[in-house]
């Protein structure tokens, strides 16, 4: 038996070990944790992360391991795939580099990043597909990565695929039954309990005709009791606003937004104009276009519940490199808070998603003359197509 053939062995143990470790998980963040770290462990090296693919060119997620908390904070935002790990990805091959300084594709680090000196980087195809990559960095005893190396992170990749796959069907098996089972409360809701109220207030409006006219307190009673169904089913169809545009999570923003209007639409007696640009996915990255629904479902859902309008105007426009969103209303306005905590009408949840974009946000609302404005801008994420490397 040769010299590598003994070095080898314990590391195909490991390797067999840190493979049920992975596949065992479905918790998909649990798994990309789990993965890096046991790539890390596996061939003795300093630093080590996972990426993500986006399916477009850039890294939707970035998991770390090694580098501490403080130092992570530090950093800031996390790469998008640019630079040599944008050449890495749109090569689609595995990459050793013992002096990073030197690869012409480098572009240095961010303040406070710890410097590097080496890289190995290994893709991760799912059928065909790349849908990330592992990067490790500077071996512990300060020796250069090797092709061994290389080709155990290969077989790991080959296990992260498909821990990676197993956590992901089974997120999405959990997030249908739930959306299923938010479809057919809301479903239940409206065919069900807002046609008995409908019923109840027909019932009462019929009453009325049957009372002397000089029983006004009656009367009144009786129409106290009809405004205050009508109230019910006011929130009954607030709350199926709520529900039912989940169900498109999974269609894209211009979709989900779709969905967003008309549910508007159906439960609401608002005026509705909407200019959504066509071609809006092309512009936003997965986490982009999550965090302007749910800015986008707040403030509508503000307007519905809030504003006492008659109209709302939305737009979501691209122009000149950069994304503008606004939601404005004709309703009887507000004084916009100078510190916006928990509890301002669902405005510290857009303040901390605005935040997470990095977008600019702009609330201005009139309580004397009335009419709110929400402006949101951000720079489009940039894109790369990147087709996997024929073997």
């Amino acid at each position: 038996m040769t010299t590598l053939e003994y070095q080898i062995d314990p590391q195909l143990k490991a390797l067999t070990d840190a493979a049920r470790t992975i596949t065992a998980e479905l918790s998909l963040e649990q798994v990309l944790y789990k993965i890096a770290e046991v790539a890390r462990e596996l061939i003795n090296a300093r630093y080590a992360a996972l990426g993500i693919h986006d399916g477009r060119g850039t890294l939707s997620q970035f998991i770390t391991t090694g580098v501490d908390q403080e130092t992570a904070d530090r950093i800031g935002s996390l790469p998008e795939g640019h630079s040599l790990l944008g050449a890495f990805l749109h090569h689609g091959k595995a990459l050793i580099v013992n002096d990073i300084s030197k690869h012409p594709a480098s572009a240095g680090f961010p303040p406070h990043h710890p410097i590097m000196r080496s890289l190995l980087g290994v893709p991760i195809f799912s059928k065909d597909r790349l849908i990330g990559a592992l990067y490790l960095a500077d071996k512990q005893d300060g020796t250069n990565f090797t092709h061994a190396d290389q080709q155990l992170i290969e077989m790991l990749a080959g296990y992260a695929a498909i821990a990676i796959e197993n956590a992901r069907l089974y997120e999405k098996t959990q997030r249908l039954a739930i959306l299923e089972e938010r479809e057919r409360f809301s479903r239940d809701l409206h065919d069900g309990i807002i046609q008995s109220i409908y019923a109840v207030g027909l019932a009462l409006e019929s009453a009325k005709t049957l009372i002397s006219p000089d029983n006004q307190e009656a009367l009144t009673l009786i129409d106290s009791s009809m405004k205050s169904l009508a109230n019910v089913i006011t929130d009954i169809r607030n709350y199926i606003f709520d529900l039912r545009p989940q169900a498109l999570r999974d269609k894209g923003l211009y979709a989900r937004l779709e969905g967003l209007l008309k549910e508007l639409k159906v439960n609401t007696i608002l005026n509705i104009e909407a200019h959504i640009d066509p071609d809006i996915n092309d512009y936003l990255n997965d986490t982009q276009s999550s965090h302007i629904f749910h800015i986008t479902h707040e403030a509508l859902s503000n307007v519905a519940r809030h504003a006492k309008a008659r109209k709302v105007n939305l737009s979501l426009t691209h122009q000149d490199g950069y994304i503008k969103l606004v939601v404005q209303d004709d309703g009887i306005g507000f004084t916009v808070p100078r510190h916006i905590v928990p509890g301002h009408r669902g405005l510290a949840n857009i303040k901390k998603r605005a935040a997470q974009l990095g977008a600019s946000l702009s609330i201005q609302s009139d309580p004397v003359n009335g009419g709110t404005c929400l402006t949101l801008r951000l720079k489009k994420s940039t894109r790369q197509v990147v087709r996997p490397a024929h073997h």
